[in-house]
């Protein structure tokens, strides 16, 4: 077994997946544009970080709900239809700024989404008339206008004096927060840990945002993991990636190893185009350029799927005389293996690459 046509093997198949799964992250990134789904999440998070009644299961909880006032708390899709309401929110932030009303679940992050600081982050298609809510909320701005929902008659702080005041009266807004809302006790900690400093409360309003913010981004990699692996198992059915064939014709191929190797080595490799649908033109003309010179993607000209006899040019990648039945078997464990590799993402798999090529340029120069 040659070294050289091992580490070229392995190049050529890292070289293989990083494509596929380029391809799959621009189709999910336009799927998550398509759904918001980086927006869902974010307001979600903010939802649970602030207003949502979280189930333990334990007897607080079950008291918490026999205190529940009447309104019940919106669901995801309503509250992400209601924050894109201008009205809507302006209702949130009446209820949230009366010392006579109790602020209902989701009405808190409603109104943080009404002041303008939040507002001007949506963006607005003119030409369709919709409303996209923001993907993602600087610290400072959430802080910002977090105090400034909760507390919006307050004078701006001059002084340390004034500084007091003001988070003595911040205090008193949050104490007027139901008492099931996690917003509550967590503004409750930091205001004690501030000992009257201003500056050092709305720093740690930040670091307590950053830290809900890295749960939320938690939450999207698995959304987008679990959607790479089903699209790039769509992609390897499709387009015929099976990572055994693929792996063998490099192989025992070697002008085609030698040719594909040349490819990952010294061609584009897609990762500069930042739009999605140029990405997928990229990934899906590299992928042509493989199948061009001899890697065995796509399916043969002799597949058909009109009757069973005919299959065997569509599941065979080795010389063997098999039945077709049987073919089929390592035909789905490759593609599944391409699903799983896609999965790890394509930075992954460049980044893998790159630390390839170094090892391949360190090693001893091959003979011709």
């Amino acid at each position: 077994m040659s070294v050289s046509a091992v580490l070229g093997t392995v190049i050529g198949l890292v070289f293989v997946f990083g494509l596929v799964s380029l391809f799959c992250s621009a189709v999910t990134e336009s799927v998550s544009n398509l759904v918001e789904k980086r927006a869902r999440y974010l307001l979600t998070g903010l939802r649970s970080m602030l207003d949502q009644e979280t189930s333990t299961g334990d007897g607080a909880t079950v008291a918490a709900r026999r205190r529940a006032p009447a309104q019940e708390a919106p669901s995801a899709d309503e509250l992400h239809q209601e924050a894109k309401d201008p009205t809507r929110t302006s209702e949130a932030a009446t209820q949230v700024m009366s010392p006579d009303l109790t602020v209902q679940p989701g009405n808190l992050t409603l109104a943080l989404f009404g002041h303008p600081l939040i507002r001007s982050l949506q963006t607005r298609r003119l030409r369709l008339r919709t409303v996209r809510n923001p993907q993602y909320i600087p610290p400072r701005l959430f802080a910002q206008a977090l105090v400034d929902t909760l507390l919006p008659q307050a004078t701006p702080p001059n002084g340390q004096a004034t500084g007091k005041n003001v988070l003595r009266e911040l205090d008193e807004a949050v104490n007027r927060l139901d008492d099931r809302f996690p917003a509550k006790r967590s503004l409750l900690a930091l205001l004690r840990q501030a000992e009257g400093d201003l500056s050092r409360f709305q720093a740690s309003l930040e670091s307590w945002y950053d830290a809900e913010m890295g749960r939320i981004s938690g939450w999207y990699k698995r959304w987008s993991k679990v959607i790479l692996g089903v699209t790039g198992l769509l992609v390897g059915i499709i387009a015929n990636v099976d990572s055994i064939q693929v792996a063998h014709g490099l192989y025992v191929d070697e002008p085609v190893r030698q040719a594909v190797v040349a490819q990952a080595t010294n061609g584009t490799r897609c990762q500069s185009e930042t739009d999605p649908a140029r990405q997928r033109q990229c990934a899906d003309a590299q992928l042509a350029l493989l199948n061009r010179r001899g890697l065995p993607v796509w399916y043969p000209s002799g597949c058909s799927l009109s009757h069973w006899s005919k299959l065997d040019n569509c599941w065979s990648w080795s010389s063997d005389q098999r039945p077709a039945g049987w073919r089929l078997l390592p035909k789905l464990l490759g593609w599944a293996l391409t699903a799983f590799a896609v999965s790890f993402g394509a930075p992954f798999w460049f980044d893998a690459l790159s630390k390839l090529g170094s090892l391949r340029s360190s090693g001893p120069k091959p003979q011709t």
